[in-house]
């Protein structure tokens, strides 16, 4: 016997990047490209749209459409879907940091060559990274990182990119903290952070503080890195409005 059944695949769930210009880019995964192909597949209504929000709602099928790079040089809130006739996909959501365009480290504890250096952190790139020094006699925590985002601005919080490449704790910062300063000399007391279940789960870390800093400068400290290492580093520190 031959059973026949249609099936609506669920829609793909897009991601949310931003690139070294500052600009974010919503994109479906690779895998979305290739399914089955309807007869009439060039109806509009086969075709799959990217809808996005800015204001916290969620999106519908009235929302803006995703047609190019979004230039959110002070953040935001931002919520996608995937869009098919009047089906919607899954919505993520992510809290986007400050452009870190005019960004520059004016200090770092350590680092291992140009290749992870300290700025990779801020380079705008997940796939790069900055990693501590591995070479002997290997640097323990505590280390440090410092950033001059070239103008005053109001904190509200901050994320932290751990590295992409692999799923190892080299260089993953378990337990730190983060200070602030306006004149990059008086610094604020430190606000301490935990992230766990960093190998298994190496997403975006989000850091909301309960009291706003007024600053111009960052230190980003490491405490202890995942699984004891003694290595800290970041894929991506950015800072949230």
């Amino acid at each position: 016997s031959l059973e026949v059944y249609h099936y609506a695949a669920p829609l793909p769930a897009p991601s949310i990047r931003r690139d070294a210009v500052g600009h974010v880019q919503i994109e479906l995964p690779k895998s979305a490209e290739f399914s089955w192909k309807p007869h009439g597949q060039a109806d509009p209504s086969h075709a799959v749209e990217l809808v996005y929000t800015l204001d916290e709602s969620q999106p519908t099928a009235g929302s803006a459409r995703y047609l190019k790079a979004l230039a959110l040089p002070q953040g935001g809130v931002l919520k996608v879907c995937a869009l098919q006739g009047n089906r919607l996909g899954p919505v993520v959501e992510q809290r986007i940091g400050l452009s870190q365009q005019d960004w520059k480290v004016v200090s770092f504890s350590s680092e291992h060559d140009a290749t992870y250096a300290a700025a990779k952190a801020i380079d705008g790139d997940a796939q790069s990274y900055w990693h501590t020094s591995w070479s002997e006699p290997i640097p323990a925590h505590p280390h440090q990182l410092t950033v001059d985002m070239g103008r005053e601005v109001t904190v509200g919080g901050f994320t932290y990119l751990p590295r992409q490449d692999r799923q190892v704790p080299d260089s993953m910062v378990e337990n730190g903290s983060m200070a602030f300063s306006k004149d990059g000399k008086t610094w604020s007391a430190p606000i301490d952070f935990h992230f766990g279940n960093l190998v298994n789960d190496p997403s975006m870390r989000t850091e909301v503080f309960s009291a706003k800093q007024q600053a111009r400068f960052f230190r980003f400290t490491s405490k202890s890195g995942a699984a004891g290492k003694p290595y800290a580093g970041a894929a991506e520190i950015g800072i949230l409005p």
